[in-house]
């Protein structure tokens, strides 16, 4: 589990990347995320 704390986009990138396409960009780029949230 802690692994999927560490890295918890990438991991999830990784595990279902078809499964979620939209995410792949969100995990690439942490920081965009951050700001787009606000």
């Amino acid at each position: 589990m802690v692994d999927l704390v560490f890295k918890g986009p990438l991991q999830t990138v990784c595990s279902q990347p078809n499964n979620n396409p939209s995410r792949r960009n969100r995990g690439r780029a942490n920081t965009d995320t951050s700001t787009s949230n606000g």
